[in-house]
Formats: structure tokens, sequence, C-alpha cells
């Protein structure tokens, strides 16, 4: 087998292992969306009903990557 015949057997190899997990990542990727566009307008309502018991756990509920989970924790429950 020369060296060409190899590179594009190991080529098509790769492509056959990384397609599937290309599409799964893409098909998470979109559901996770999903889950966080529905659960962000309950959000609002939660950070007031916490506010008066700890004004500093609201200030962490507020960074980025907090309210992407809670807000799909929250959808996951609702549902």
């Amino acid at each position: 087998m020369s060296f060409s015949a190899h590179l594009q057997k190991n080529i098509l190899a790769g492509l056959v292992v990384l397609t599937p997990i290309l599409v799964t990542w893409l098909v998470f990727e979109f559901i996770l969306n999903r889950l966080i566009g529905f659960g962000k307008p309950w959000l609002p309502t939660l950070y007031r009903i916490v506010q008066p018991f700890s004004p500093e756990l609201v200030k962490w509920l507020l960074n980025p990557w907090v309210e992407s989970t809670l807000t799909t924790f929250l959808t996951l429950l609702i549902l």
C-alpha cells in the first residue's frame, strides 16, 4: 500500500469518526440553547424572590454561566 493510499484511508477514517461527533455536538447545542431561551424569562422572578434574603447570592446568580445553567435546570424542572 502506497503512502498516498494509506493517507487517504486514514483521512477517511478520521472523517467517519468526527462526523457523528460533530452532529451530536450541533444537536446538543441546539437543544441546550432552546432550553436556555425558554428558562430566561423566569430568572427575574427568581431574583426578586432571592434578593431580600441574600443580595450576594443574586450577584453570583447574575454570572452568565450560572444563568445558563440555572435556566436549563429550571426549564427541565418545569417540563
